[in-house]
């Protein structure tokens, strides 16, 4: 995986999340805890996300083409 990204709506930010544990976690505790008031992080399982659509935000990109 050579890059991540994250899908932000409304106030809540969607971010990967790769299966790496307690490691995984602490990132989200430490980023969560610098967020703005109101704002949420919810992790997604993105492994088979990222091997067969990209990231979170081009995923979201197929959805929103796939109503037209």
């Amino acid at each position: 995986i050579s890059y991540v990204n994250c899908l932000v709506v409304d106030t809540q930010i969607f971010v990967p999340r790769f299966g790496l544990g307690e490691v995984e976690d602490e990132i989200f505790r430490e980023v969560g805890a610098q967020l703005p008031s109101g704002y949420s992080m919810v992790p997604i399982d993105a492994q088979r996300i990222l091997i067969l659509n990209g990231g979170l935000h081009c995923l979201a990109g197929l959805v929103r083409s796939s109503s037209k």
